[in-house]
């Protein structure tokens, strides 16, 4: 009795958590020589414990959970206060972008209209959550390009993001 070999493979980031990003490319290549093609994989590989729990959950409960927690960007930072969870539906015509590819990203300042918009990558597949409003010491900002503008956030980036207690820090990669 042979076994079957899988022609196509979605990794999975729990069972990853413990590679760095290129030990998951050398994963990949070698599957790639066997003959598998790796086509999606859902992330999460380069956060901690608490922030893989936090963000591995739905779109939905990440959102209820993120209202009230300080969001850092750089030296910039204000309170949450307005998120839009998104769905796998609903991001069915964006899921060429960084945050959805094969190694998806866990934040992406997303360029439209002359704005950049902040999504947060969560844990169902092709899901996050978007960042709408925010309150500084000064102001509130309300609108997901204004809150971007005030975060600094004024060209298309991707990042890790992590959560310590209260504050969810987005470190920019590119």
């Amino acid at each position: 009795m042979s076994k079957e070999i899988p022609s196509e493979l979605m990794l999975r980031g729990e069972g990853l958590a413990h590679l760095d990003p290129d030990s998951l490319e050398v994963l990949v290549r070698q599957l790639g020589r066997q003959g598998i093609e790796v086509f999606a994989s859902d992330g999460l590989v380069r956060q901690d414990e608490t922030t893989r729990e936090f963000f591995g959950r739905t779109p939905e409960e990440v959102a209820e959970d993120l209202i009230g927690k300080t969001l850092a960007v750089g030296s910039k930072q204000g309170t949450i206060t307005e998120v839009l969870p998104q769905s796998q539906a609903e991001n069915g015509n964006w899921l060429d972008r960084p945050l959805f590819g094969t190694y998806p990203v866990d934040a992406y300042a997303a360029p439209y209209r002359g704005f950049h918009l902040l999504f947060l990558r969560t844990g169902q597949q092709d899901t996050c959550v978007r960042i709408n409003g925010i309150e500084t010491v000064r102001k509130s900002y309300k609108g997901p390009g204004v809150v971007s503008k005030a975060l600094g956030i004024n060209r298309e980036r991707t990042g890790n993001v992590s959560i310590d207690g209260q504050t969810v820090t987005i470190d920019w990669i590119s």
